[in-house]
């Protein structure tokens, strides 16, 4: 289940199908949000409805969200000094079970009919913390001495930090 509220913004509704025909005009209206913009946004990733604590939370200046089409993303907005800030370049952390994750500009799209994150895009990546190295690995066919994941750069990536809380995997860098 994917949660996202913001602090101040701007939101569509529609009238749900399901309203009480019997009700007075104007009483007890059942409206849900359809579409937005909203500032200072904090969006929650559960595994499962039933679960109320969130397996990922991520934190972004401004997202517009479209319920038809179950899309969330970062837009263009003017910061503090009244400078034009590129949707792809809003900062975004994210805060997750498995990993944290520092970078900028969003794009994601959730599968309401599976439950699931279907795509999510950060444009500009800056650190990424892996939680859970080990969970990288493959299967029994991987050497013990060796990871199964590891990516070697070709040259270092400037502005690039990656670290890991568990120390299983070796070493891992991005190249």
């Amino acid at each position: 289940m994917l949660h996202i509220e913001g602090k101040t913004g701007n939101i569509v509704t529609q009238e749900n199908l399901g309203k009480n025909r019997n009700s007075p005009a104007g009483a007890g209206q059942n409206r849900s949000p359809r579409s937005g913009d909203l500032k200072d946004v904090i969006l929650k990733l559960y595994p499962a409805e039933a679960t109320t604590q969130p397996s990922m939370t991520i934190t972004m200046n401004n997202a517009s969200f479209d319920n038809e089409t179950f899309r969330i993303q970062t837009e263009d907005f003017e910061d503090e000094a009244d400078r034009r800030v590129p949707g792809d370049r809003v900062p975004v952390q994210a805060r997750g079970d498995e990993y944290d994750f520092d970078g900028l500009g969003l794009r994601l799209q959730y599968n309401d009919v599976d439950r699931r994150l279907e795509y999510l895009k950060v444009f500009h990546g800056e650190r990424l913390l892996i939680k859970h190295p080990g969970n990288l690995r493959g299967g029994p066919t991987a050497p013990a001495t060796r990871p199964a994941v590891a990516i070697i750069p070709s040259k270092p990536i400037e502005g690039i930090m990656l670290a890991a809380a568990d120390k299983s995997l070796g070493h891992c860098v991005v190249g």
